[in-house]
């Protein structure tokens, strides 16, 4: 192993242990903190996926615990939402439009890793945790813009393109997955270590009466493990 790959071995083991201590913050009713959840991707109701579903319930879980959150993400001209985020975007001569339709600010952006140092700047968030959508780009943005917010990416699934670059590249992040798979997966192709952090479901929201008669797969793919 080479000088190099030691020492940037060295980094992210040293970066595991305040991952841990900003988790549990996380689960911690007592901290407040101002956290942002940050994606490249579109968001509700632009787009509405697996991952965004977990973001929107994380948002709404960490609010009812009195943390400030609020959410940065990617945006499409299409619809309603996004004629009228074009039009306030020209008008405004900002990187990024808010609304507050979800019951948390959702801050959207043509290309989110441009808008994210300047976003950082204006509020002053404790955490930002990168998502589904070009987390290294955003990192990397993060990092050139002098903030001095803990920095984690939630590993959702195992898509090296969804990355935007390499993890190895980046210094001072800490890392949580959605499973063991996913979190072994990284540890074997980046050599990063990720605390396992389930993804929230509210039983209540999925619960039907049913038959019992019939199971139904959904979205059965090598890549999700």
């Amino acid at each position: 192993m080479s000088f190099t790959s030691r020492l940037r071995r060295t980094r992210r083991m040293r970066a595991a242990v305040p991952a841990l201590r900003v988790i549990d913050r996380l689960r911690s009713p007592e901290a407040r903190m101002k956290i942002l959840l940050a994606t490249a991707h579109p968001y509700i109701p632009q787009i509405a996926g697996g991952a965004q579903s977990s973001m929107h319930d994380m948002a709404i879980e960490l609010a009812k615990r009195e943390h400030e959150v609020s959410v940065l993400s990617g945006l499409t001209g299409k619809g309603w939402l996004g004629l009228k985020s074009r039009i306030a975007l020209k008008l405004q001569g900002q990187t990024h439009v808010t609304d507050h339709g979800l019951g948390y600010p959702v801050h959207r952006a043509w290309f989110a890793w441009e808008a994210v140092g300047d976003l950082v700047r204006r509020t002053h968030p404790d955490v930002v945790m990168l998502q589904s959508g070009f987390p290294v780009r955003i990192a990397k943005s993060l990092a050139s813009s002098g903030s001095s917010a803990r920095v984690g990416i939630y590993l959702h699934n195992v898509e090296a393109e969804d990355l935007g670059g390499d993890l190895r590249d980046l210094q001072d992040v800490f890392y949580v997955a959605n499973s063991r798979f996913t979190a072994n997966h990284f540890h074997d192709r980046s050599n990063v270590r990720a605390e396992v952090v389930y993804p929230l479901v509210r039983r209540e929201n999925y619960e039907t009466s049913t038959t019992r008669e019939n199971v139904t797969f959904i979205n059965p793919h090598p890549l999700k493990g």
